[in-house]
């Protein structure tokens, strides 16, 4: 938890204290990314969250345009692009799963109150399989906020680097 505080400073005083290092489209581009890792945070709804997710691509596609120099925060920030929509199919999943789960309950009552124990047993297998299509949604979600997460953190580090993690200056010393 201390690193992350330690780095969520770092990337507010390089947008704050450095910004000749900064272009506006890269600060657009992060400011986009942000507000998806908020709400994510906040607990916003899924169709708040996939506007958000629409605006962040409207900053890349234009960031991209303008024919950025910084590979590295050019692929970081396509990365958690990409984890945060992928985190949006998966709650799109997730949806879909709890409807199943919801369709599948109100067959076993069906067949509770119909007496029918093969109608029982089948809703039974249903809502299983939505339970567990419903958990693994879930998790991929979780995954994919941590990981857009890392991603953009990367990219705050390529920003801070030149163009080059701060890692990488590391590898070319060992080497």
């Amino acid at each position: 938890m201390e690193g992350k505080r330690k780095l969520n400073c770092f990337c507010l005083v390089l947008l704050l204290v450095l910004p000749s290092l900064v272009s506006a489209g890269e600060k657009d581009v992060l400011r986009a990314l942000e507000k998806i890792k908020g709400s994510a945070e906040a607990g916003v709804t899924y169709l708040k969250y996939m506007d958000l997710v629409a605006d962040a691509k409207v900053e890349i596609n234009i960031y991209k345009r303008a024919k950025p120099q910084n590979e590295c925060f050019l692929q970081e920030i396509g990365a958690s692009y990409s984890f945060y929509e992928l985190a949006g199919s998966q709650w799109k999943l997730k949806i879909d799963a709890e409807s199943e789960v919801e369709q599948a309950l109100q067959a076993v009552d069906r067949a509770a109150s119909l007496g029918s124990l093969g109608l029982f047993d089948s809703g039974k297998k249903r809502y299983k399989s939505a339970s567990d299509k419903r958990k693994r949604a879930a998790k991929g979600i979780q995954k994919a906020w941590q990981e857009g997460g890392k991603r953009l953190d990367e990219a705050y580090k390529c920003l801070a680097g030149n163009g080059k993690r701060k890692d990488d200056k590391k590898k070319k010393i060992n080497q």
